[in-house]
């Protein structure tokens, strides 16, 4: 850019100098002969003619130093995004496990409930063990009582009454310790089985929480690509889309228009590619939609930007691509246009060693070098036949 502006700035001193001659030269021949008119005429066109030059240098000198400065912020924009798609890494985000973990959601909150009521139970453990305690002690006093019972008997003459008033005592005695015998029993066997559903619950629980960390990763990850892919108009990916489009789109155009002129044998020789790939055919000067021409215009449009895109990619990789397959594209071409394509794809031997047609069109045949063809016999067995 320096050495195109000195270069320029250069020629532009070169033309003053040279206009400030040609005015001396203008003032000379004026002063000398008048009869040298026409030769004064054709000094004044060159000088009008060098300063047009000059205000084009000048124009041009100023659309290089915008055109330097765009490029300088696209570049920085480019950067910017890069870094940005860089700090986020790779994401991957799993429909499929996010649909389970949020099955498994719904299916623990029933367990959840069912472990406040676990909580209320455990809460009503140290009554329990005081009542099994109580019981214990009355248990005690129980066989202490028996124990004084029999002491009693032993040392006491027999009384009928008092032995029967013993024996019921002890009767009585002896159905209490049964029952507070099962009581305990039973409140040991609620505590064990209470213990056992805690276990199992801290289980679940803990589960859950797994699962719930595992919904935060992905309710992050959904929102960095939520971030990543914006919504129509914003996103990097969509910037990305508009930044490449912008680079790649004239390229596109230009090699499209080159095919489609050559299928249109120069009725249409410009399209354009916009930044959503929409196609735009120029018609006498005057850029229309690609929905306003015919099926088979259409057709030969967008095999013009499948052309184009394959011929990109091929100058463009560092993978040389040697195959190109192209399924059906004469259905809605005459055999001038037919014709046509077919001198269009023969440029393109050069870049695709194989250009492979698949078509049920009869009259091309001759016009290609190998042909294969595939059929069904009357058993409605496939067979391939080359010819």
């Amino acid at each position: 850019y320096d050495e195109l502006v000195k270069r320029f700035e250069k020629d532009i001193e070169g033309y003053k100098i040279r206009i400030g001659e040609i005015d001396r030269d203008i003032e000379r021949i004026e002063r000398e002969l008048m009869e040298r008119g026409e030769e004064i005429k054709s000094y004044e066109k060159m000088k009008a003619e060098i300063e047009e030059k000059l205000r084009r240098f000048s124009v041009i000198r100023e659309r290089i130093r915008i055109f330097v400065k765009q490029k300088e912020d696209k570049e920085s924009i480019w950067k910017e995004k890069q870094e940005n798609i860089a700090k986020l890494g790779v994401i991957e985000f799993n429909e499929e496990e996010y649909a389970e973990i949020d099955g498994r959601i719904k299916y623990l909150m029933p367990i959840k409930n069912k472990i406040a009521v676990l909580e209320n139970e455990i809460k009503k453990l140290p009554y329990m063990e005081e009542e099994i305690r109580k019981i214990e002690n009355e248990e005690k006093e129980i066989i202490l009582e028996l124990n004084k019972c029999n002491e009693e008997i032993k040392n006491l003459a027999f009384d009928e009454e008092k032995y029967r008033e013993i024996e019921r005592k002890y009767e009585e005695v002896k159905e209490r310790t049964y029952k507070k015998r099962e009581e305990m029993v039973k409140i040991e066997g609620d505590i064990e089985y209470t213990k056992k559903d805690i276990e199992k619950m801290e289980k679940e629980i803990e589960e859950q929480r797994r699962q719930r960390e595992k919904i935060k990763v992905l309710r992050r990850e959904i929102a960095n690509l939520e971030m990543l892919a914006g919504d129509r108009d914003t996103g990097l990916l969509n910037n990305f889309k508009k930044y490449l489009i912008s680079k790649i789109g004239p390229l596109l155009s230009y090699y499209a228009s080159h095919f489609f002129s050559m299928f249109t044998q120069g009725k249409y020789k410009e399209i354009e590619i916009d930044e959503n790939y929409s196609i735009y055919i120029y018609d006498g000067g005057e850029k229309f939609d690609i929905g306003r021409f015919s099926g088979g215009e259409n057709d030969l449009a967008n095999l013009s930007l499948r052309l184009a895109i394959s011929q990109l990619i091929s100058q463009r990789s560092d993978i040389s691509l040697n195959f190109i397959a192209l399924d059906e594209i004469f259905g809605s071409q005459d055999r001038e246009r037919r014709k046509n394509v077919l001198n269009a794809l023969a440029e393109l031997k050069n870049q695709f060693k194989q250009i492979l047609l698949i078509t049920h069109i009869e009259d091309i045949k001759d016009s290609l070098e190998h042909i294969i063809k595939v059929y069904e016999d009357e058993e409605g067995i496939s067979h391939i036949q080359i010819e």
